[in-house]
């Protein structure tokens, strides 16, 4: 989930907050002018829907939805109103308003009785500060119940448990809280692959460290490290020089600080490990074991609260070292990493069709599924598929070309709800397969969405579509013209 921007009302439609993130266009007007027009907006809406109701029942309205964005509302008891602006495939927001609701009227006790706010609203700069610091505070206590939702007021991804110092799989764009701080001696790891200049329109990916939450926008907090490397060839005549540089820089009190470039140590569809480590005066970053520079502090190291991570790179986890935990006095302690065994499953020359049951808790990371393939030299199609009962989660169907037919390869995403098929997704880079050869296919599991490597590359990414939990698949199936070598399951 993104999410862009939040608006709080009271019952006369006075705004008496408003924030954004990852808003990057703005409507033009004044503040105060905008507030009126959305406010206006959802009184109109409620109108229209009452006057064109059918029947005498309440009528209510939860949210309205465009090709860019979906606003969806709650309204409470004592007349606040709240509207949260997301992206248009965001699931779980209502769980998230009423959170919201709960932090803002905690937040505005603590400022003032909340029957005040209706007649004289606490000064603004000082609502947002308690607001904010509150649900710095909220993110990290609250954040396997709130999921992913709030972080992003910033990202789509949990901070680390207490006692774990590795994220695994996050999705992209990825904010985490960094548990214990950053200090001398402390390192960050990103492990992960870039991916191919096909698979992302944007090519370049960022990793930085933050002092807070706010991550983009005008009023972003400061950020001690902007790890920035690109992928930008030419174009054309007119298109300006390349930039393949890794750059590196810093945003202090609302300014860019002046860059430095350096050689740029990684490459499009190949694997890295990046580590930043802290030091007294300067971060030491290393890609792949080889040094690649040191950046020397422009903000106090003990500033940093958050790591950031988005562009064109698939992560496979992020990891803290040593690993801190929070005791029982609510300090910072070093904690010893707790084991997690492996569960594999290995079946070699299946039948087709092929079905594993899944144990109960899904196809949820860190999990993953190989698939050692040979398309027959006939072979028509062959389909991967994620189930749940009859319904496809992720129905991944490989059509093998027939020039002779006039038949073009092709390779189809897609899902069902109650048995219905929804919209094909096609687009892809270039056709891997051939008949007669074999390929290694490998599903991971995400958050929100699974990956296809194919031969040890990027291939696609497949998001569920609204109202899909991983946690229900419970089998995984191949059929068609293939032959499996050799199937793995890890989790």
């Amino acid at each position: 989930m993104t999410i862009y921007n939040v608006y709080i009302f009271n019952r006369e439609g006075q705004c008496l907050y408003y924030d954004e993130w990852f808003r990057t266009k703005q409507s033009g007007l004044a503040p105060i002018q905008e507030y009126k027009l959305v406010f206006g907006m959802m009184l109109s809406m409620k109108s229209f829907v009452d006057r064109l109701a059918t029947n005498d029942s309440n009528q209510t309205v939860n949210y309205y939805k465009t090709s860019a964005y979906k606003m969806t509302f709650l309204e409470s008891a004592t007349g606040i109103k709240i509207m949260l602006n997301t992206d248009p495939n965001a699931t779980g927001i209502r769980d998230l308003l009423h959170k919201i609701y709960q932090a803002w009227t905690e937040t505005s006790n603590s400022a003032a009785k909340m029957e005040l706010f209706a007649s004289n609203p606490p000064n603004e700069n000082f609502l947002k500060t308690v607001f904010f610091s509150f649900l710095m505070s909220f993110n990290y206590h609250l954040h396997q119940s709130f999921s992913s939702s709030l972080r992003k007021m910033s990202a789509p991804s949990a901070p680390p448990d207490e006692g774990e110092s590795i994220i695994r799989s996050p999705e992209l764009p990825f904010v985490s809280s960094i548990v214990g701080g950053l200090f001398a001696g402390r390192a960050v790891v990103v492990s992960g692959m870039v991916l191919p200049g096909f698979a992302s329109d944007r090519k370049r990916f960022d990793i930085d460290l933050c002092c807070g939450l706010l991550i983009d926008g005008d009023h972003m907090d400061n950020k001690a490290l902007h790890f920035n490397p690109r992928f930008e060839a030419k174009a054309g005549w007119f298109s300006g020089p390349a930039d393949d540089k890794l750059v590196i820089n810093s945003f202090v009190s609302g300014r860019w600080g002046s860059e430095e470039r350096f050689d740029n140590p990684f490459k499009e569809g190949e694997p890295f490990q990046l580590r930043i480590l802290v030091l007294d005066k300067y971060f030491k970053i290393s890609a792949s074991g080889k040094h690649v520079c040191d950046f020397p502090y422009r903000v106090p190291v003990e500033s940093i609260r958050t790591i950031s991570i988005k562009g064109n790179i698939r992560v496979d986890y992020v990891e803290f070292q040593p690993p801190i935990g929070i005791g029982a006095d609510g300090k910072p302690t070093i904690v010893a990493p707790t084991p997690k065994q492996e569960v594999m499953t290995q079946i070699d020359k299946p039948s087709i069709p092929f079905v594993l049951p899944l144990l109960p808790g899904g196809f949820v990371s860190p999990q993953s599924a190989r698939f050692t393939i040979t398309p027959f030299l006939s072979a028509e199609r062959f389909t991967i598929n994620l189930m749940c009962k009859e319904e496809f989660f992720f129905h991944f169907r490989i059509d093998m070309p027939n020039p002779a037919m006039k038949i073009k390869p092709a390779v189809v995403r897609n899902s069902t709800k109650r048995g219905t098929w929804q919209t094909e997704e096609r687009t892809f880079g270039t056709f891997p397969f051939s008949k007669g050869i074999t390929h290694d296919i490998v599903f991971t599991a995400y958050g929100k969405s699974v990956t296809v490597d194919v031969d040890g590359a990027p291939f696609v990414k497949f998001v569920y579509r609204d109202g899909d939990d991983p946690v229900n698949i419970d089998s995984i199936t191949v059929k068609g013209d293939v032959l499996v070598h050799r199937f793995v399951h890890k989790g």
